[in-house]
């Protein structure tokens, strides 16, 4: 009885959710996207680094 009473609120409460529209979606994706590519060429830059003073304190 819990279980479907649960159910029942949840799905009261996702009609009440305001979506987004493709509009948004699209933007917050593409802003997203951006974001990795940027972190990701920085932690690539922060590795190449760290490994080159690695090897050569490693010498």
């Amino acid at each position: 009885m819990i279980f479907i009473k649960y159910v029942k609120d949840s799905a009261e409460e996702l009609r009440k959710v305001t979506w987004p529209n493709k509009a948004e979606v699209v933007r917050a994706t593409t802003a997203t996207c951006i974001f990795v590519a940027i972190f990701s060429a920085i932690l690539f830059g922060v590795d190449m680094v760290s490994r080159l003073a690695l090897q050569e304190l490693m010498k």
